[in-house]
This record gives structure tokens, sequence and C-alpha cells, in this order.
């Protein structure tokens, strides 16, 4: 085992490398174009400990890149991360990294994270950061998050090393088979205890081929049962150009069916009519609606 110390910036970071039985180590002192590196290292491996000797993360690259002036680049990579009291937290994987001079880890291209849970996520971006201090990984750059059952381009994202939760930052737009796109902003990406939701307490609009609904304070869905929730003043907006104004409303759309259900008095309004009920169910591919409840109709 070969202890290393490297300074950047006034900042002492301390590596422990060890050896592979196949690691090859090449230093290059003639730097040019053809062969712009200054070291390389094949099965490289490194753990880093904090100035309290507490071991950060461990780090496992097929090849190692060492330059003059630039970052060190990593090719086919994997970061294992450890929390405070020493448990292990994510582990990120991608095809190629860079680490810069604040010790940070920038993954570039497809990146996954496996939580704590053993929850995978699936995220693609021009650079995804693992900062060892702060626990973190982050991102101010788009990024496309990957599900099974949907794909959500945001503007950023943010995650802790020993949570199951991600937030997909800024503008979000979800889109979900057969057809459904979601627009919202600052959406959690919520895995713990075996659950699979997606939720925002921010303006959401949720879009079909026949309608158009606006969600005032946000949107949950359940990814297991396929449910939608449409939380607070709800707006739905027909092909047709009929309106329907409820609340908290439930769609249910797995393919065969699309349904849109509330217990919340809802308002129907047509140019022929103005209904008002206590309740409401609406069968979308069948174009039925029933109102139910102390139900009021004015026709015209």
């Amino acid at each position: 085992m070969v202890v290393i110390l490297w300074i950047f910036k006034d900042n002492l970071l301390n590596f422990s490398i060890k050896n592979k039985s196949n690691q090859r180590i090449e230093f290059v002192t003639n730097i040019d174009k053809e062969n712009p590196y200054f070291e390389k290292i094949e099965g490289f491996v490194v753990n880093e400990y904090s100035p309290e000797e507490k071991i950060l993360y461990t780090l496992d690259a097929r090849e190692y890149y060492s330059y003059k002036e630039s970052p060190i680049k990593l090719f086919v990579v994997e970061v294992k991360t450890y929390n405070e009291n020493q448990e292990e937290g994510a582990i990120l994987s991608s095809k190629e990294a860079q680490i810069l001079e604040t010790s940070e880890i920038i993954f570039k291209g497809d990146v996954n994270i496996e939580s704590l849970s053993g929850v995978f996520h699936e995220l693609q971006s021009e650079s995804i950061v693992y900062n060892s201090e702060k626990g973190e990984i982050s991102s101010n750059k788009k990024v496309l998050y990957q599900g099974a059952e949907a794909k959500i381009n945001s503007e950023g994202m943010l995650m802790s090393i020993d949570n199951d939760e991600v937030l997909l930052r800024g503008a979000v737009i979800i889109n979900q088979d057969p057809g459904i796109l979601i627009e919202s902003s600052n959406l959690f990406i919520n895995y713990s205890k075996g659950a699979k939701l997606y939720q925002s307490e921010e303006k959401s609009i949720y879009v079909s081929s026949e309608n158009k609904i606006t969600a005032g304070s946000g949107v949950e869905i359940d990814m297991e049962k396929n449910l939608t929730y449409l939380l607070g003043k709800v707006e739905i907006i027909e092909n047709s150009g009929n309106k329907i104004f409820s609340s908290d409303l439930i769609v249910e759309n797995n393919g065969d069916k699309e349904i849109y259900k509330t217990d919340k008095p809802s308002e129907y309004i047509s140019k022929q009519s103005n209904i008002k009920a206590n309740n409401m169910y609406y069968d979308v591919l069948s174009k039925k609606i029933d109102l139910t409840g102390k139900v009021f109709a004015v026709y015209e």
C-alpha cells in the first residue's frame, strides 16, 4: 500500500492507494499534443479520508489520467460513499468522471446512483457533482431522470448520500406512458420504505390527449398504484372547450382507462349548461361524466 498526500489550494487531502495485481502506472515526462497526459494508471483504486481520519469514499476506476493544468480524468469509475458514522451511503458509477482541486468528483453522461436502501436511480447530465465534505450529490445542469415508467427532465438535482429521496430542481417535465405529460417544478423522487412517489407542492399541469388539467397546489404520483393526485384547486379544460372546476382530483391512467374522480364540490360548464354537484366521476375514454350529490343544474 502506498500513501500519497496531495495539496490543492492549501487543503490537505489524505489518500490511500491500494495496489492491484494488474495495476499499471505510466509516467510521461514529455508532454505533447499526441500524448497530453502526465500520468496514467490502469486499475486505479483510492480511499479518501477526512482530517479526522474517517473514510469519506472509496474510488475504483479502470483508467486514471493526470494533467499539468487540467482536472484528473477517470474512466469506468465507481465511488462508494460513507457518512459521518462510517456507514455506507450511495454508490455512484459512470463511464467518465473528473476530480477537481476542490476534491469534488464530477460525473458525466449516464450516471447510476444506488441509494442506501439499494434503490437505483438512472440519470443523464453534463455534470453531476459528488461533494464528500457535504455528503451531497448535486447538479446545476439539465438532468434527465430515467424511471421505469417515466422520463423526467429538470434543471438540476440534489441528493444526500444517506437518503432515498432525490430532488429534481427547477422546472420539471414528466413524460409518462401512455402519452401523458406533466409540467411542475421542484419534484421529489421518494423511494423510501418501498414507496415509489413523485411529489411536488408547486403548481402543476397534467396534459393528456383529451384534456388539460391545472392543479394549484401540486401533484403526487404513485407509480406503484398508477394514481396521480392533483392537489388543491383544479381546472379541467376539455378539447371541446368545456370546463370543470373542482379540487383534489385523483387520476387513474393505466393505458386501458383514464378516470378522473373527486369527492369535492365540482362545477361543469359548457355552452349549454352549468352543473354543480358534490362528487364527480369522469370516464374520459367513454366521455361519460357522473355528477352526484346535491346536484344543481342550469340549462340554456
